[in-house]
């Protein structure tokens, strides 16, 4: 029986996580944001191709032919290793503060109401077409409820005070150094967010028992792991096939595909500032098949599509 060591530089996020020590996924503060279309006119109007002149139903997707399954799916990133031998348990606010983690004000700053002038950036993208649907810039109004702790830790059946040591079922002993696996508490929350232009609704309903995926969840470190961003902020991942609103997109990529609208926040002082990004991505889970091999032939220019992102406040 074999026995690896591995060595963890920091916990590895999975994509759905909304992380307090990151801006998100969709192109967070400091991330370079391309303008491909400053002046916004190719991407403005009704109908595809109809400069405005068409009728777009503002009840339908973004996205007609993504699949389910987008704020879930495999869209690149390995989690940490570290996820072979945490625990989880649901908490309250008093247990989490008491936990050493800050979480009343956090909830404080995430929920303030959000009301912002947004500005479309549309984006220069060789897996599809402009998006159509949208005003260059519009308000954004977002609501955060928070509902729920979960706090994360190493198992202590699995990890002795300096080595977390098991079999991750294949036969072979995986070994880490406990200390670079942090206790962490992710903080659900109830999310609905839309762009008074009507391009965008959407909604994400928190779900304790399924950490990082359908829920939004704010990521805190204890107080033995990294220090806590100032201001804190994270990203929340709505599926595009749940997203309603008269914003069409137009990806060329290989199908089966899935699509996931990234909401980046940063609970700053005074205002809650944030960005979005609109993505499609192969379904790399249905394409990889039985063998996992499925999707090897895709061209990484076809791998990923955005076509837009947005900034708030505009200035």
């Amino acid at each position: 029986m074999r026995t690896t060591r591995h060595s963890v530089l920091c916990p590895a996020l999975l994509g759905a996580v909304m992380a307090l020590l990151v801006a998100g996924c969709g192109g967070g503060e400091g991330s370079p944001v391309e303008e491909a279309d400053p002046g916004g006119q190719a991407a403005v109007g009704g109908a595809r191709g109809g400069g405005g002149g068409g009728v777009v139903d503002e009840s339908g997707s973004p996205c007609p032919g993504c699949a389910p399954g987008g704020e879930t799916s495999d869209i690149g990133g390995t989690p940490s290793i570290c996820s072979l031998f945490t625990k989880r348990d649901l908490v309250s606010e008093a247990e989490a503060n008491a936990l050493g983690f800050d979480v009343t004000s956090v909830r404080e700053r995430a929920e303030r109401p959000i009301e912002a002038t947004l500005r479309w950036l549309p984006q220069a993208t060789e897996a599809g077409e402009p998006a159509e649907g949208y005003e260059p810039e519009t308000e954004v109004r977002a609501s955060i409820t928070v509902r729920s702790y979960v706090h994360e830790y190493p198992d202590p059946d699995l990890c002795d005070g300096t080595t977390c040591r098991g079999d991750e079922g294949s036969g072979e002993i995986i070994e880490v150094q406990q200390a670079d696996c942090y206790s962490l508490l992710f903080v659900g929350a109830d999310v609905t967010l839309e762009t008074l232009d009507g391009a965008l609704s959407a909604q994400s309903l928190d779900d304790p028992d399924v950490v990082g995926t359908d829920s939004i969840a704010l990521l805190l470190l204890g107080p033995e792991g990294l220090v806590n961003h100032d201001p804190p902020g994270g990203t929340v991942n709505f599926d595009l096939a749940d997203v309603t609103g008269s914003l069409r997109i137009f990806p060329h990529v290989p199908e089966p595909y899935v699509g996931v609208l990234y909401a980046d926040f940063i609970f700053a002082e005074p205002q809650t500032r944030g960005f979005l990004s609109v993505n499609v991505f192969p379904d790399w889970d249905a394409i990889a098949g039985e063998d996992g091999t499925g999707g090897a032939d895709i061209p990484s220019e076809l791998s990923s599509y955005t076509p837009l992102r947005a900034e708030w406040p505009a200035n």
